[in-house]
């Protein structure tokens, strides 16, 4: 019925070809939101107000029936076309009977549009309840029930409605606008204001590095490549530069070059030896002579 509605405010804003014609809202039962019963309700207010008979009301139907509704129309007598005999028609043809799991079928199957806002889909969630027959469920309890559906379908829902208590239909729709300007917020990348230029203002001279036309020298991909690979070779080299270590000959002892290139062992000079000394203790051994002269 919402749906509807906003139907009708839209065709009202339409401006008309001739100020006596009369546009009714359109029907298509192949679609799948169509509801023939709500669609009949508002197009009784249409017909009533602007007292729509005869060729009019035909003309006005041609035009907003489509599809199978279209072809009921000719099922009807034109001598004596009343909009009661129309109507009856169309609800006999689509009306569905529902039985009331249906409707709670309705609202557990509930899925949020691809390009439906937060607060679209939490409206079109409410009137689902709504339509359940037979219930006299309060304002606080409808925003329970929206709440936990909506929580079971989107993360950034769950933990903006669960962080604050809510038990009204406004505060309920206040929070989720909230969500709908975070969400666009975050969907919007700002790029900087120097890149934002150089996209803008296109560049048609010549780089001096590369020679190519359409970039600057400090967008040329060619010399950032270079760098690049230059800035990779150097540390590189550098860290193989750090594992190796100064070698010492062992035969002169001195350092820069190994014992088989040693220039002194070239020139038959002589070379330094390395002695171990060691130290020995010895027993002490001597003659002790005695006042009598004995040893």
């Amino acid at each position: 019925m919402e749906v509807l509605l906003s139907r009708v405010l839209a065709t009202q804003q339409t401006p008309l070809l001739s100020t006596n014609r009369t546009t009714l809202l359109k029907f298509d039962p192949e679609e799948p939101d169509s509801d023939i019963d709500g669609w009949c309700k508002v197009t009784d207010f249409i017909v009533q107000n602007k007292n729509l008979e005869g060729v009019n009301l035909l003309i006005a139907l041609t035009e907003a029936l489509k599809g199978s509704a279209a072809a009921c129309l000719t099922k009807l007598n034109l001598d004596d076309i009343t909009w009661e005999s129309v109507k009856e028609i169309l609800i006999a043809r689509f009306s569905k009977p529902k039985l009331l799991q249906d409707y709670f079928d309705e609202v557990l199957r509930f899925q949020i549009g691809a390009k439906e806002t937060a607060s679209e889909s939490a409206l079109r969630l409410w009137n689902l309840i709504e339509r359940i027959p037979e219930s006299t469920m309060s304002e606080k309890v409808i925003t329970g029930f929206v709440i936990s559906v909506l929580c079971q379908k989107d993360s950034l829902i769950r933990r903006e409605l669960n962080s604050q208590t809510i038990t009204t239909r406004a505060q309920l729709f206040r929070v989720l606008g909230g969500v709908s300007f975070k969400r666009r917020m975050d969907t919007e990348v700002e790029e900087p204001e120097a890149k934002r230029a150089r996209l803008m203002d296109k560049f048609n001279g010549k780089c001096h590095y590369c020679g190519l036309l359409g970039h600057r020298i400090a967008d040329c991909r060619k010399r950032r490549d270079e760098i690049r690979m230059k800035t990779q070779d150097t540390s590189s080299s550098s860290r193989v530069v750090e594992k190796r270590t100064t070698p010492t000959c062992y035969k002169c002892g001195q350092p820069g070059h190994v014992a088989t290139v040693c220039p002194d062992r070239k020139n038959g000079g002589e070379t330094a030896v390395k002695e171990v000394h060691q130290c020995q203790h010895r027993p002490s051994r001597s003659i002790l002579e005695t006042s009598s002269g004995t040893q």
